[in-house]
């Protein structure tokens, strides 16, 4: 791909640290890795109000033309407290509306939660759950499930963690819905 075209379809601004995220054109795209470059992920799309838009719904306005928000962080339902037993490490997929999904790496320690994106920060494949370790097969990068630490292979940063809570029986992620 030219750098002519990647500029039409993504961020002119360079990355500068895997899990970066930025909003460009309408769209929230996170840096991740190739090779030895960082690059942008093909984004998700967010939509922003125009600025003749009203903020304040009045009686003749219709669903369609209320002004939507841009996408904030919150906390996110990710699994019942029940789903993750203690010393255990399991992926949760969350999915939104059209059904695709985003997997989180959750880990019940002695001392609360953690949470973790499952993109490896050498070049953005999946991590795995394998014997209490994360595991990326693309090349054998080892990450601490407690930590998101790396510790061998090809990956030196960590993964990207989350705040986590719960709260009435349920785990929840703070994040950007997308």
């Amino acid at each position: 791909m030219s750098n002519s075209a990647f500029a039409a379809n993504g961020p002119t601004l360079k990355p500068t640290k895997v899990g970066q995220v930025i909003i460009w054109r309408n769209k929230k795209y996170t840096s991740m890795k190739s090779g030895k470059s960082l690059i942008w992920d093909k984004g998700v799309e967010i939509v922003i109000p125009s600025p003749s838009q009203s903020a304040s719904p009045t009686a003749s306005q219709t669903p369609s033309s209320a002004p939507v928000l841009p996408a904030q962080a919150k906390d996110i339902r990710i699994a019942a407290s029940s789903e993750l037993g203690s010393g255990e490490t399991k992926i949760f997929m969350l999915k939104d509306k059209y059904g695709r999904g985003k997997p989180y790496i959750l880990t019940r320690t002695q001392s609360g939660l953690v949470a973790f994106d499952n993109v490896c920060t050498h070049e953005g494949c999946g991590v795995e759950v394998e014997n209490k370790h994360l595991i990326c097969k693309c090349h054998n990068s080892t990450f601490d499930n407690n930590s998101g630490k790396a510790l061998s292979g090809p990956a030196f940063a960590p993964l990207k963690s989350y705040p986590v809570k719960e709260v009435n029986g349920e785990i929840l992620v703070f994040d950007f819905p997308w």
